[in-house]
């Protein structure tokens, strides 16, 4: 990567949009996973149970602050 190019990306604010966005993807992946280990039959039922309902309240935390977030890091556009 171009030396100007790292700096302009460094510049970027965290935008509130953008962390919602990636958290929710590491969810996704997370949940995929605990699906995945499932399958494979590594995990007893049990904890495959117990992850998951970590994961759907971690969705329902996530989804009542996505409207904080996005106001606490305004992305560069809403910032101006």
């Amino acid at each position: 990567m171009a030396e100007d190019e790292s700096s302009e990306k460094q510049e970027r604010p965290v935008s509130g949009e953008q962390l919602e966005r990636d958290w929710e993807r590491a969810l996704e992946t997370a949940g995929g996973a605990v699906s995945a280990a499932g399958s494979a039959g590594t995990l007893p039922q049990d904890e495959l149970d117990a992850e998951r309902r970590r994961l759907s309240e971690e969705r329902g935390w996530l989804g009542g602050i996505g409207s904080t977030m996005r106001k606490l890091f305004p992305g560069r556009r809403e910032a101006e």
